[in-house]
């Protein structure tokens, strides 16, 4: 085991609950209340109705939920699915450092295990922490898209840790875990380039559904390459040399409250942009629009508004990731959510047309001000001479401008209602999670929850005819 690994090995297996402080514990429970309320707004999405129905064929002696229904599969398959469903929409909780990611991509993986484990709140909350931890610090420590390798490392990394330390595995296993992660999935960043496809939706998933397979090899005995990150061929050899932080900086693990909310169903480099124009709407509705202008910081140009695809987005995937259409689409409804990225939307000859006569440019100031805050500015122009310019520096769900328990709520509830959930039924649901550091087994409170929301106890998305019909509209 090198001295990197086992820095992370001894920070995962040493940590204890009773180390958190109260603040760090309501962040994960504000985190699992968002990011279940994320899985749940895209419940009937046709990839999800997809997977789950793929899901539904693996069986297991562990037994984990599928999210919304009273399906169980095998934990990597029940991650695999629950992941997706997360985060198909671009909905779930953001980091930046020299790149973006997605901790809460580790939650599905962490509460199927929890699962299996029937084990308590308290270890889904500092699974959850320690995950978060390892996560960002990781990507304060190394650029992995720099190198080509998408941000799914992180996720593999992280999750591996962090089920290790749910299934008690030894630091020695502990260190295979994170090998057998690490050494057979070092998935490529062209998943975010060009016209996206599902795959998008799904990478993050993959690498949690690997990171649990190989936590169940090495409490097995199975043995991974040694020197992962170290040897003279590991990871070290294809990003470059990095050192992670100073242990006597871990044990507080506070990183979880400096990652972004998002209030927007949209990639997050696109969530200023997005208020912006949500903002200048009322302005500009009912007039003609001579010109856009977006400005924004580099990052965000070259990721989200540089491509030609970005200008005539195909597919959903492609759309939420494109400041021209975005914008226009703010601009036309003064809103954006899912709906906004139907196929009748991507089509709209109004939002076509917008597009043709939008610009994006990458600010320096803007620039200047990235990752400590994420801005874009808005300029629209119209053909009675106007012009109207609205700046936002900080998203709404930014830590320098945090949502609130009652929007994260707020948030649950317009999810869930998007599938015609039980009012009552997601009040419980809200009241599971801010009280899962009471709960005794998850097994017995979080999947039976999301099962109620989605109405399972009257079986309508049981069926398999329900599922075999959406997957042939799909």
């Amino acid at each position: 085991m090198d001295p990197t690994t086992l820095k992370l090995v001894e920070f995962a297996a040493s940590a204890r609950y009773a180390q958190l402080q109260s603040s760090v514990v309501h962040e994960c429970k504000r985190r699992l209340l968002d990011t279940l309320g994320c899985a749940i707004g895209a419940f009937n999405d046709p990839l999800v109705v997809n997977l789950r129905a793929m899901a539904r064929e693996y069986s297991s002696s562990q037994k984990a939920s599928l999210w919304g229904t009273s399906l169980f599969s095998s934990p990597e398959m029940a991650t695999f699915c629950n992941g997706v469903m997360l985060r198909v929409q671009d909905f779930n909780d953001t980091y930046f450092a020299s790149d973006g990611a997605h901790p809460s991509d580790i939650i599905a993986a962490v509460v199927a295990v929890a699962e299996t484990l029937h084990a308590d709140g308290r270890s889904v909350i500092l699974a959850t922490a320690t995950g978060y931890e390892i996560f960002c610090r990781f990507m304060q420590s190394v650029d992995v898209g720099a190198r080509n390798y998408d941000q799914t490392l992180y996720v593999t990394v992280a999750t591996a840790l962090a089920i290790g330390q749910l299934m008690r595995l030894s630091p020695a296993k502990l260190g295979h875990a994170v090998s057998l992660a690490l050494a057979p999935h070092l998935a490529l960043r062209q998943t975010r380039k060009g016209e996206l496809s599902h795959w998008k939706g799904c990478a993050a998933a993959e690498a949690a559904r690997n990171a649990v397979f190989a936590a169940n090899l090495a409490a097995r005995g199975v043995t991974g390459p040694s020197e992962i990150f170290e040897g003279k061929q590991g990871l070290w050899s294809v990003v470059g040399q990095f050192d992670w932080p100073d242990e006597a900086e871990w044990p507080a693990m506070t990183m979880i409250g400096r990652t972004y909310l998002k209030d927007l169903a949209v990639c997050y480099h696109a969530q200023a942009a997005a208020q912006a124009a949500i903002q200048l709407h009322p302005e500009v509705r009912g007039r003609g629009i001579e010109s856009i202008e977006i400005a924004s910081y580099e990052e965000a140009v070259r990721m989200i508004g540089s491509d030609p695809s970005r200008w005539a987005p195909k597919s959903r995937e492609t759309a939420d990731h494109s400041l021209p259409f975005i914008v226009a689409a703010c601009l036309i409804h003064g809103a954006v959510n899912s709906c906004s990225f139907d196929d009748d939307r991507l089509a709209d000859p109004k939002a076509v047309d917008l597009m043709r006569r939008t610009k994006v440019n990458a600010s320096e100031s803007l620039t200047s001000m990235y990752p400590h805050a994420a801005p874009a500015r808005v300029t629209v122009r119209t053909s009675d001479g106007h012009s109207m310019v609205t700046e936002v520096q900080f998203p709404k769900g930014h830590s320098s401008d945090p949502m609130t328990d009652g929007e994260i709520e707020r948030k649950f509830k317009t999810l869930c209602d998007s599938c015609g959930a039980d009012a009552q039924a997601v009040e419980m649901a809200i009241s599971t999670c801010w009280r899962i550091d009471t709960c005794a087994d998850v097994a017995s409170s979080i999947p039976p929850r999301l099962l109620a929301i989605c109405g399972q106890s009257a079986g309508g998305w049981d069926h398999g005819d329900v599922n075999d019909r959406a997957i042939e509209a799909h």
